[in-house]
């Protein structure tokens, strides 16, 4: 089974990403910006500071459903080169991928500029950049269910909560590693037969956003024009849910091999 390839890059790793506004390739892009603090002009002298730099995490629903996207953030950086404040100048298209992007810029550091050899706040605008490649069809899909038609399920899921619905579908049953990333487990429900009846997903579990997905395959061989029932249970309530309808109909990446913008979503 090949893995789902996320790449979840910003420009503070990869200078190809950046315009920058100044000739060192390690130099984020500046800009003044109206604040009661004095910040550093265009061509300040901002610099990453040595070392790693975290990287966001892609949230697990948006990769599976292929949701991308680039934020712009505006960051203050203080003197010493922690990030005070992150303000999203321009959205991903997507609420998750701004937070995700926000989390990770807030425990980066800078090497601050200096004015009159006194270390000065500064303004650094990041485009953080969120895709993911087309993966191949898990050799578990139901090979008559390759080009599959998605329907809402209207039976409600028999668990109270995402946490409960996670405690009874992993027992006993290994995760899949479709997705190298801890914030997407995937389980499957076999008939008595062997064939797949379940196709499970949890998402973003150690958020407020957690997800369960659930896929029922309701035929067997091959028919004509096969459906999938697809139900989700939120930790956010229903209106949360119901947010998501619209990507739940278009059915996960890879089961389809198409990917989808953030910027698209109705």
């Amino acid at each position: 089974m090949r893995n789902l390839i996320i790449a979840a890059t910003c420009v503070l790793a990869v200078s190809a990403c950046a315009t920058n506004a100044v000739s060192n390739s390690s130099k984020p892009v500046v800009a003044p910006i109206a604040q009661q603090v004095e910040a550093q002009p265009a061509n300040s002298s901002l610099t990453y500071a040595a070392g790693p730099r975290i990287q966001p995490i892609y949230p697990g629903f948006d990769a599976i459903y292929g949701i991308q996207g680039t934020a712009v953030l505006m960051l203050l950086v203080t003197p010493n080169g922690q990030v005070t404040s992150v303000r999203v100048e321009k959205s991903a298209g997507d609420r998750q991928l701004d937070r995700a992007a926000i989390n990770a810029a807030r425990q980066w550091q800078f090497i601050a500029g200096r004015k009159n050899a006194v270390a000065v706040p500064g303004y650094a605008r990041i485009p953080v950049n969120f895709s993911v490649n087309s993966p191949s069809l898990p050799n578990d899909w139901p090979a008559n269910y390759i080009h599959p038609r998605y329907v809402l399920d209207t039976q409600a899921m028999p668990y109270a909560s995402v946490d409960d619905a996670l405690l009874s579908v992993t027992a006993g049953r290994a995760s899949m590693s479709i997705i190298p990333s801890r914030e997407s487990q995937m389980f499957v429900i076999r008939d008595d037969k062997g064939a797949v009846h379940e196709w499970w997903i949890f998402t973003d579990m150690d958020t407020e956003y957690a997800t369960a997905l659930r896929y029922t395959f309701t035929y067997t061989g091959m028919p004509a024009v096969p459906e999938i029932k697809v139900s989700a249970l939120c930790r956010g309530g229903a209106s949360f849910c119901d947010s998501k309808a619209s990507w739940l109909l278009r059915g996960p990446l890879f089961a389809t091999g198409l990917q989808s913008s953030a910027e698209k979503s109705p």
